[in-house]
């Protein structure tokens, strides 16, 4: 895993796409926090010239027929690499879409119930925009089945890029912001 931090290390994003020669690329994102903290203007500023294709309709707790949603979105575009720019959520959603978009859809929920073993695919980039969720960091996501909570853990399931850019937790709601600072704080 690359780690790319500091003020302005989300310019990297552009070096690491066209490092790994990708043109398609699935953001995924919170509809509200991309634009609050600038990252919208940001990321079509700097992959200009690539294909975008943002997924932002799931809820804080990652359902499965989101998750599935957002498979279809990456085959229908042929998605070569995915960004994910966000909290906690966002980052889980992206990590699920990469890490199961290899399995059939009527498979999907099998594999994470039965905890079966995933399928490398593409590379994933990391970009937290909250405190303390540690979801950049980790090698499993949460999702939802029928209102149940389940994890979904694989050494692949971890992204292979993360940009930490403190700038783009300058705009965080104050309720999040102590919310996370808190959480990062007991963990």
């Amino acid at each position: 895993m690359s780690i790319h931090r500091g003020r302005n290390s989300i310019e990297s994003i552009a070096l690491i796409c066209k490092d790994k020669c990708v043109k398609n690329i699935l953001i995924v994102s919170g509809k509200k926090s991309i634009k609050r903290n600038q990252a919208f203007e940001k990321i079509n500023k700097l992959l200009a010239g690539f294909n975008l294709f943002f997924f932002q309709e799931f809820s804080k707790n990652p359902t499965l027929e989101e998750v599935k949603k957002g498979i279809n979105i990456y085959i229908k575009h042929n998605i070569d690499i995915v960004v994910a720019i966000g909290g906690g959520s966002c980052i889980d959603m992206a990590k699920l879409i990469r890490s199961l978009v290899k399995f059939n859809n009527n498979d999907i929920e099998k594999v994470i119930l039965k905890s079966k073993k995933l399928i490398k695919s593409v590379p994933l980039i990391a970009v937290p925009t909250t405190f303390g969720t540690g979801s950049e960091e980790t090698s499993f996501a949460v999702v939802y089945i029928k209102n149940k909570k389940y994890s979904l853990s694989d050494k692949t399931i971890k992204p292979n890029h993360v940009i930490l850019d403190p700038d783009l937790c300058l705009t965080v709601p104050k309720k999040v912001a102590s919310s996370t600072m808190l959480d990062s704080l007991c963990q």
